[in-house]
């Protein structure tokens, strides 16, 4: 709930038995929940009654592992915004992507797991060193497993017969990152009217770089020196990238990040926001 961390699995049918059977693999992977949240969907309603044990040394040796399940009043999907802003992030994309193409289930298995990993790739916020020649970028991610998701290395495309399937899998993958990570950049990057003056880009800085990037790949650099119009408004900026290299950008094509975390220090960034873009 709290850094918006996205987990998918793909059930055959909407069961309870098809739940249970996603909810011990979540188990396995993640560890146990404290408390589940979900609408009155019968599968959860089912999956909720099989898991409250009746028998008496069951339910006293479950007791220190019993998971609380919370659900929304009925008629009211809007209760469940957190998690499905998620769902849609990956749905809406996904559905734009496929198109007609039929996938099995294996295949499915696949994508969705990659489309988890790019979910959960997304910056949060960054963290700076006292050198201010380093930056380290929180993710969704460092929450599960510490790290950035790790991609494979492969070619774009192999021509090989026996590969055909895996080339279309890899091509909806890349095309699916292409058109999130658009819309998840737009998103951060509102274009208001020009009725509320904001502050500028400021030297130390840490800034997202709208250029083309592999998937789970999110350029970043530092604001090394500004340079403002007559009017004082920042209109060109240099940045340095964490290897070294320095380079000029105008500031349209920069997205700030909206959460600036404090430092061991005791000093802060700019704000702190629950509510912005990146963490939905």
């Amino acid at each position: 709930m709290a850094t918006r961390a996205v987990h998918i699995e793909v059930v055959p049918a909407l069961t309870s038995i098809a739940f249970l059977m996603s909810l011990h693999r979540f188990v396995a992977r993640r560890g146990l929940p404290d408390t589940l949240f979900s609408d009155c969907g019968t599968n959860f309603v089912g999956a909720n009654n099989h898991l409250s044990f009746t028998d008496d040394s069951i339910q006293r040796d479950s007791a220190i592992q019993e998971i609380k399940w919370i659900f929304n009043p009925p008629c009211s999907p809007h209760r469940g915004g957190i998690w499905e802003a998620a769902v849609k992030a990956a749905k809406t994309h996904l559905v734009r992507v496929i198109g007609s193409q039929t996938l099995n289930y294996d295949e499915y298995n696949t994508l969705f797991a990659r489309i988890e990993s790019i979910l959960n790739s997304r910056p949060l916020c960054y963290r700076q060193s006292s050198s201010n020649a380093d930056n380290f970028v929180l993710t969704p991610s460092h929450f599960l497993i510490s790290s950035l998701p790790y991609i494979l290395p492969e070619p774009e495309e192999s021509h090989l017969p026996y590969t055909k399937r895996y080339d279309l899998l890899h091509n909806l993958i890349a095309s699916f990152w292409k058109v999130w990570r658009f819309d998840f950049l737009s998103m951060l990057q509102k274009k208001e009217k020009w009725l509320t003056s904001h502050p500028n880009i400021q030297p130390g800085q840490v800034v997202l770089i709208k250029d083309a990037a592999p998937p789970n790949t999110w350029p970043m650099a530092i604001v090394e020196s500004t340079t403002a119009d007559t009017t004082g408004k920042v209109r060109t900026v240099t940045l340095r990238t964490k290897a070294g290299s320095t380079f000029n950008r105008d500031i349209r094509s920069l997205i700030r990040l909206p959460i600036d975390v404090q430092e061991p220090d005791g000093s802060s960034g700019e704000s702190v926001d629950v509510k912005s873009p990146a963490c939905q």
